[in-house]
């Protein structure tokens, strides 16, 4: 059988219109895309797409400077104009919740609240979302669905949203841009029939991107790795890859707090939106999603009451999908460009959790202290975690080795 992305290659753009692959249509670029991902609606009731405010360094009222991440449309509030009252969780609490206008710059700083488009919402606790997913529901606006994923990092990295192909020492550039751009709509490409053929599963563009970055297929992609898991973000803040495995952190630091600020354990809570998903009625999701999966948020608890509906993938989050995001509670975030750029407005609230044992070691309270369980098993700060690699990097299958193999050669052929 013919390789489809060498077929796509030879063609040109022209005639790349009106090309289509068992289920895929192709996009003028060159990428197989199903028929429910060229859906795109906008509107009246849509919220706001566009880049965010990102990193700013403020001054707070005591005098000092705090880094703070500031969302898409929440200018009004870091001018002084304070809030009264915030949106809150349809499932969680009433629609809105009254707060002290003087409180609300706290709540912000402590990941408890964010101001977007110009509103304010409030989070639920943190011990309500350990599956992380939830709604506002706001009057002549389509319902705000917020998912809380982390990350964790064995130091306290300058970069915590950058994906690994834009981070700085990497030295990005244009021309690195191009070339992965390529290579990835290659990768994807093969994924997407290899995996029709073996599994009978039709790959959207995000999975198959998902596929690439978890299992570095490719290298390093522009998608940056979350967990719902906040368990899994505090073994990867406990244990560093080091010679090809991962082993138990040391802490060393006695005497400089400051050095024990850059050698802390972070576990950073992000709070982030899907864009681009949009409901279907019943006769077109007859018509678009034949033979596909729709549960693109695996185990989830539904993000909004009464009978599962059809809709479509959204554009910047990437689902459950491959054993190792499954184990790993993982998903992925996508439009994050070099310096933190949030091209889409995605991420919505940024919490930094350090924890020192001797210098921040109340640093994970809010989170659950310094002890985590991984496949059932209890760790703390201070026991040997790094064998529970085995079960969140699990043995791939030959089949998806194969696959990999050949990915990596149609790769080298074609780009």
């Amino acid at each position: 059988m013919s390789i489809w992305a060498a077929d796509i290659e030879r063609l040109a753009s022209k005639a790349r219109k009106n090309a289509t692959f068992g289920p895929y249509l192709v996009t003028p670029e060159g990428s197989l895309r199903l028929p429910l991902e060229m859906l795109r609606v906008g509107g009246p009731g849509r919220w706001p797409v566009g880049e965010a405010l990102g990193w700013k360094t403020l001054s707070l009222p005591d005098g000092s400077a705090h880094v703070q991440w500031l969302p898409l449309g929440s200018e009004f509030f870091f001018r002084g104009e304070q809030p009264t009252s915030a949106h809150a969780p349809s499932t969680h609490r009433s629609a809105n919740t009254k707060i002290d206008g003087l409180d609300a710059l706290g709540l912000v700083l402590r990941g408890q609240a964010f101001p977007f488009a110009g509103r304010f919402f409030a989070l639920p606790p943190p011990e309500q979302f350990i599956i992380n997913s939830f709604q506002y529901h706001i009057t002549d606006m389509e319902p705000l669905a917020v998912f809380v994923g982390f990350r964790g990092h064995s130091e306290r990295w300058p970069e915590v949203l950058t994906p690994g192909l834009y981070r700085a020492h990497k030295r990005p550039s244009k021309e690195k841009h191009l070339d992965w751009m390529k290579r990835s709509r290659i990768s994807s490409n093969v994924l997407k029939q290899r995996f029709l053929e073996h599994d009978n599963k039709p790959l959207t563009d995000l999975e198959a991107l998902g596929i690439l970055q978890h299992h570095h297929v490719i290298g390093p992609t522009d998608m940056v790795d979350l967990t719902f898991d906040v368990n899994v973000a505090k073994w990867f803040s406990l244990n560093q890859f080091v010679g090809g495995a991962y082993q138990r952190k040391v802490f060393r630091e006695t005497v400089d707090d400051r050095k024990a600020a850059r050698e802390a354990s972070c576990v950073y809570a992000i709070s982030v939106r899907p864009i681009g998903s949009i409901q279907l009625d019943e006769e077109a999701a007859e018509l678009l999603t034949r033979g596909v999966t729709l549960k693109w948020w695996e185990g989830l608890e539904p993000l909004a009451s009464g009978p599962p509906k059809a809709e479509t993938p959204p554009y910047n989050l990437a689902p459950l999908w491959s054993e190792y995001p499954r184990r790993q509670k993982g998903f992925g975030l996508r439009g994050i460009y070099p310096g933190e750029l949030d091209k889409f407005g995605s991420v919505l609230t940024v919490t930094e959790h350090l924890f020192h044992p001797i210098f921040f070691k109340n640093g994970w309270d809010r989170i659950g202290g310094p002890e985590f369980t991984i496949e059932g098993q209890r760790f703390s700060y201070d026991t040997d975690s790094s064998s529970a690699a085995h079960y969140l990097f699990p043995k791939r299958p030959e089949w998806f080795d194969n696959i990999v193999s050949e990915v990596n050669r149609v790769v080298k052929e074609l780009a």
